[in-house]
């Protein structure tokens, strides 16, 4: 499971995986908007609780059985002194 932060109006999900690693991605599926913060992790990919679609949680690529699809964002994010440091995009900070 996720977590949700809210920044700047925009709502996004973060996922401290057990290699360590972080990744970050829009919390709003794709197909209706939904969150996605509570799908469960399997083989790289978090699964929308709300109707199973699939996204990479390194690029927030849509996975299909056709391959991948465009999907939702995903961003740049790191631990920096246990802080949980997310980069976003100019047209996302105010």
């Amino acid at each position: 499971m996720g977590h949700q932060v809210r920044v700047n109006g925009w709502d996004y999900a973060i996922w401290l995986l057990p290699d360590g690693s972080v990744r970050a991605l829009d919390n709003s599926c794709a197909h209706v908007e939904s969150p996605i913060v509570d799908g469960a992790v399997h083989e790289g990919c978090v699964i929308c609780p709300w109707h199973g679609w699939r996204y990479v949680l390194a690029t927030g690529q849509r996975r299909t059985s056709f391959g991948d699809l465009p999907g939702i964002g995903s961003f740049p994010v790191r631990v920096v002194d246990g802080d949980v440091v997310l980069e976003l995009p100019p047209d996302r900070c105010r």
